[in-house]
């Protein structure tokens, strides 16, 4: 999914649940957690009242993230849902051992941040 089809994918929810346009905001969301977080492998993201939805999911590699309402796998499509995250994200590792997109590789000490469209209700 791209930046327009996040952007209008949040705007339709909102409107499906209820939601006047000034009763929500969106943003764009990068999101790559702290060293010991990308040490540990593994990021929690607090969404409560807020709709993550996962843009350029096809640059990502070595992660899974889970939500209370979401899946995705980037090693394997079959079980992956809507990519819209909300509640409590978790965006982890698959294996300890795996190299995954948020920490470059190439000794260059880059992050690569996961993106999403982020809806926050008011």
């Amino acid at each position: 999914m791209n930046y327009e089809a996040g952007i209008e994918l949040a705007h339709q929810r909102m409107r499906e649940i209820g939601k006047k346009s000034e009763e929500y905001h969106i943003e764009v969301v990068t999101v790559v957690g702290t060293s010991a977080e990308r040490a540990a492998g593994r990021i929690q993201v607090k969404a409560y009242n807020q709709y993550y939805y996962l843009i350029n999911f096809e640059n990502y590699y070595g992660l899974e993230i889970l939500s209370d309402t979401g899946y995705f796998n980037s090693f394997d499509f079959t079980n992956n849902t809507i990519l819209e995250f909300t509640g409590s994200i978790i965006i982890q590792k698959l294996s300890p051992a795996a190299i995954w997109s948020i920490s470059a590789d190439d000794g260059s000490n880059q992050n690569h941040p996961v993106v999403f469209i982020k809806a926050t209700i008011f």
